[in-house]
């Protein structure tokens, strides 16, 4: 029905729902939500709400919110990469170092601003 934009074990967002495809049918989607619930999405309602398939995307991204001293500021670079190599040690089964593996600061807010 969906051709090849679906199947089951696809990771997917349909509208406010993500989780992983359990079945399809010609009535509905059945989708396994990260806390385990179990969710049924009418097709037609497939076709009227935006859908993301994560699993058809070549990279995988991972954002984790943080705070770091500012006196860490000027060695971003350091910490980076000392973050880094954390993860791919302790993530190492799961992680496939020949592929490119980057880290990004996406924003660094002063919370002396706010007080």
């Amino acid at each position: 029905m969906f051709s090849s934009d679906f199947k089951n074990g696809d990771y997917v967002k349909i509208g406010e729902f993500k989780g992983r495809i359990k079945d399809i049918t010609f009535i509905n989607l059945k989708l396994i939500t990260d806390e385990g619930d179990i969710v049924f999405i009418l097709n037609s309602l497939i076709f009227q709400k935006e859908v993301i398939n994560f699993s058809k995307v070549k990279t995988k991204r991972i954002i984790y919110d943080f705070e770091i001293e500012k006196s860490l500021f000027p060695k971003i670079r350091k910490v980076e990469k000392s973050i880094l190599k954390n993860l791919i040690t302790e993530f190492e089964e799961i992680i496939e170092i020949e592929k490119n593996i980057s880290l990004s600061v996406m924003e660094f807010i002063d919370r002396e601003e706010y007080n």
